[in-house]
């Protein structure tokens, strides 16, 4: 709700989607499709407040798109226990090593989400 949501639950936003499934941009005009809603919903669970006022807030208003980055050339689609890229904080930013081969979304998008792996013993 803080960032301007229903709040709906699960059963509510199932009828929603059958409704906007009807048309093939339905949930792209109200900006519930994938990646931006997943995105959006890791930025608000995990991201900083200067993360959440550059890319959320615009997210959730449909100002901007966004793009979600996992796929990698040696690893079998979207199994995130194959992930080769890794990322690593070094003097307060992320460094982020690897190759994607596949982004949803890429084209128009404002920001990507990468997935990488931070630690390596997980």
């Amino acid at each position: 709700k803080d960032t301007g949501g229903s709040y709906s639950g699960l059963l509510d936003l199932a009828l929603i989607g059958e409704v906007l499934g009807q048309s093939p941009l339905g949930h792209y005009i109200f900006g519930c499709q994938a990646p931006d809603a997943g995105n959006a919903e890791l930025l608000h669970l995990f991201g900083t407040v200067r993360q959440k006022e550059q890319w959320l807030l615009p997210l959730v208003k449909g100002e901007i798109r966004s793009c979600f980055a996992m796929t990698e050339p040696h690893t079998a689609g979207s199994n995130p226990t194959l992930l080769d890229s890794t990322a690593e904080l070094k003097n307060g930013q992320w460094h982020i090593n690897g190759r994607k081969w596949f982004t949803t979304s890429a084209e128009g998008s404002s920001f990507a989400i990468a997935i990488a792996v931070t630690d390596e013993n997980t």
